[in-house]
């Protein structure tokens, strides 16, 4: 299966910018990741205020929490930490 498009909201753009030079790689690798392969069985979900379904999910040391669009073949990164 083709990868899923891939989406960075403001959140996760904002914290991406604020990270050390050195950090930006590897937060990118791990969206990637994400994008890659959206589903993962036992990832911890719930529904947003929007309604839609958002997951959290830990890749290369960051917990990431996205949203699939399955119409559109897309995954929006919608924040990230460190994990």
């Amino acid at each position: 299966m083709s990868p899923f498009d891939l989406f960075v909201g403001n959140e996760a753009s904002r914290k991406l910018i604020e990270l050390p030079a050195d950090d930006q790689p590897h937060a990118l690798a791990a969206f990637q990741t994400v994008a890659e392969h959206p589903f993962t069985t036992g990832l911890p979900r719930w529904v947003g205020p929007d309604g839609r379904t958002r997951y959290l999910r830990a890749v290369r040391g960051w917990l990431i929490t996205f949203r699939i669009d399955h119409a559109e073949r897309s995954v929006r990164i919608l924040d990230l930490d460190r994990s």
